[in-house]
């Protein structure tokens, strides 16, 4: 199943600029269960209110997050620089893909209520009007989490 910011699963807020934040949530609704898997395709591009790219310098943070944590976890940390040299149609094509993917342990189950994050360090605001990150989870039943 495809994520993007169309998804009602899916909340997209403005950064704040000159540290990490939260930018892209993904709740997990109640009754499912998302699975992130190793090396998933993350598509974006985050461009300013005038249309133009974010820097390549900017970082990107794909975590987690459970209903009872303060704050997310990190899963896996990438330069923007790979996104800001490619369109979005140029990230589809399998050999630009190396440095595009979410490397996780294995799968992570995001159950009911539980956050994938995409989070972002960024001197630029993101326009979510000209602005897109796409990347697919595996949807499961409902599971109750292991104890």
């Amino acid at each position: 199943m495809q994520l993007d910011k169309r998804h009602e699963a899916v909340e997209v807020m403005e950064n704040s600029t000159g540290h990490m934040s939260d930018v892209f949530v993904v709740t997990t609704p109640d009754k499912k269960n998302f699975k992130l898997r190793d090396k998933e395709l993350l598509v974006m591009d985050l461009r300013d209110s005038n249309n133009d790219k974010i820097e390549p310098s900017a970082r990107i943070e794909i975590s987690g997050q459970t209903p009872t944590q303060r704050n997310p976890r990190e899963i896996d940390e990438k330069s923007y620089r790979p996104y800001n040299l490619l369109d979005m149609d140029q990230q589809y094509k399998k050999d630009n893909q190396g440095q595009l993917k979410i490397r996780v342990d294995g799968n992570i189950d995001f159950i009911e209520g539980h956050k994938i994050k995409i989070r972002l360090e960024s001197d630029n605001q993101v326009d979510w009007d000209n602005s897109e990150i796409e990347f697919e989870v595996k949807e499961e039943p409902y599971r109750e989490p292991r104890r």
